[in-house]
């Protein structure tokens, strides 16, 4: 601008080129200057990018960047150290240097390790059995046989029932839906009892049985579960057994 008025321009002139100068520079906004071929450029950092020329800050749907001289959509790339990266390395980028994170440092001998000590662990015990710990019954005794010879308990309670129907539930569980004749405050009270599968051969419809049991001494719940501290017995059987009944016991 100060070469033309230099040239000799009139003062009519030096007023329009004032005018346009400023009318461009309003049209620019907060335009910046962008070095292309080492000419200066005006653009504007709004909606375009200068990255060794001037381009859309937008393009294909994409949030563009500027890495070092190279364009890079921010969504899909990582600018490291002036490099691009696709976007899901397992690579950090901290203080202008690539790093893998810690969790994945040395991840081959990691694993040649532990599959190391897993076979040593295989080939030290091959050999040695596991000793055969023996739990808490899971059934109930059952005597629903002939049954041979004396048989003696002590429990603290005893309840006669009759049952009815056997359901089947997942996970190899059984419902007994029975009523109960004895004792007489509970007698015609419904209950289901709560068994395993396993225990099956214990019980058939339509068969009366005595239960010596630990339980229910105080109340009579709707429902509960047999437990291997229990004595099942079916009726006609039960002249053969012999079982204490005594409610302070603490004999199981």
């Amino acid at each position: 601008m100060y070469t033309l008025f230099k040239s000799g321009l009139t003062a009519g002139n030096k007023r329009l080129y004032i005018i346009i100068f400023l009318i461009g520079l309003l049209s620019y906004g907060d335009s910046l200057t962008c070095f292309v071929n080492d000419k200066p450029h005006r653009y504007n950092p709004e909606n375009q990018l200068c990255c060794n020329g001037i381009y859309p800050r937008e393009q294909n749907g994409q949030t563009m960047e500027c890495c070092n001289g190279t364009m890079y959509a921010i969504r899909l790339q990582n600018c490291c150290a002036g490099i691009v990266y696709k976007q899901g390395s397992r690579y950090l980028c901290r203080g202008n240097k690539r790093k893998a994170p810690k969790s994945h440092k040395h991840d081959d001998t990691i694993i040649e390790k532990i599959v190391h000590v897993i076979k040593k662990d295989i080939l030290e015990t091959a050999s040695v059995k596991l000793p055969n710990r023996k739990g808490p019954p899971i059934c109930p005794s059952c005597i629903t046989g002939i049954h041979s010879g004396p048989a003696e308990s002590k429990r603290r309670n005893k309840l006669n029932i009759h049952l009815g129907k056997i359901e089947k539930r997942p996970r190899g569980r059984l419902r007994l839906h029975v009523t109960v004749t004895r004792p007489k405050r509970y007698a015609g009270r419904k209950m289901t009892l709560k068994t395993r599968s396993v225990c099956r051969e214990c019980f058939k419809s339509g068969v009366d049985y005595v239960i010596l049991t630990n339980q229910w001494l105080h109340s009579l719940p709707e429902k509960s579960r047999l437990t291997g501290m229990d004595v099942i017995v079916q009726k006609y059987q039960f002249s053969l057994f012999s079982c204490t009944i005594d409610r302070w016991t603490k004999t199981l």
